[in-house]
């Protein structure tokens, strides 16, 4: 490489997002596995092409990389990364947006680590929000507790937000929740964690709600367990959820037995 195409290079690093909720807005399905390819390739990828197995990069994963103009992006070990999915053979979806905010997906919650000016109201510190959508141009609407109206985040903003590690659903699964998915139980009005403790040979089939003050769901099956949750739950029911967790987690076991969820 010529020090005029390194230093083009580096000039035109950029970083960008594996955005799933512009992919699911457009393509009306979940985010695809991405891997990256090894050797440079010549046509955009197949969205039957992509690998259902592990993959290297996950939704909200943030990388660098040189868009070249070819649709793929160049990371920094010379490996390709799909801009561009083609979805059939007139439609082309992006899978990564220009992004200069931390790893972030829809249904993600967060928190104000400081005064947060939002649709021109004051949003205190350790308040609680929920991502509700990622758009194209460095930019996020989120909800917060306490607030009417959405708002929107962009840029260096992001970095005025805690990122919890809880994950919300935005839409009906297509199947039980992951492992940890925060959703709100409609016996009890409340959100907890599902967790996943079926049993025999339909255990994939089952799953609790586990609430914060350690009670919990009876074993739900996936189709009576999906009318049993709310989708979404509210930013402030998210709060509330959020404030129980971190005060039984420093409270620490209950007696008779640690606490579940």
């Amino acid at each position: 490489m010529s020090p005029e195409t390194f230093a083009l290079r580096c000039v035109a690093e950029k970083s960008y997002l594996l955005n799933g909720s512009c992919w699911r807005r457009r393509a009306k399905r979940p985010f695809p596995c991405l891997n990256r390819q090894s050797s440079e390739p010549t046509e955009p990828l197949m969205l039957e092409d992509c690998d259902e197995g592990k993959s290297s990069f996950s939704e909200g994963d943030v990388t660098r990389g040189f868009d070249e103009g070819t649709g793929w992006l160049r990371l920094m070990d010379g490996s390709f990364l799909p801009l561009l999915l083609r979805l059939d053979e007139t439609r082309l979806v992006p899978a990564l947006t220009l992004w200069n905010g931390p790893s972030l997906k829809c249904g993600q919650l967060v928190r104000t680590r400081e005064a947060f000016v939002q649709s021109r109201a004051t949003v205190p510190p350790g308040c609680v929000g929920l991502v509700r959508r990622i758009e194209e141009e460095d930019c996020a609407t989120v909800d917060f507790e306490g607030q009417d109206r959405r708002g929107r985040v962009t840029g260096p903003a992001f970095f005025k937000l805690q990122l919890l590690p809880y994950v919300t659903i935005m839409e009906e699964p297509k199947g039980v929740p992951k492992q940890g998915t925060v959703v709100k139980w409609r016996k009890k009005e409340q959100c907890g964690e599902v967790v996943h403790d079926g049993a025999g040979s339909y255990s994939s089939l089952l799953f609790r709600v586990h609430l914060p003050d350690g009670s919990k769901s009876i074993k739900l099956s996936e189709r009576r367990g999906l009318r049993e949750i709310a989708l979404p739950p509210t930013a402030a029911e998210l709060g509330t959820f959020v404030r129980l967790k971190e005060a039984a987690d420093d409270a620490g076991p209950t007696p008779g037995g640690a606490m579940q969820g």
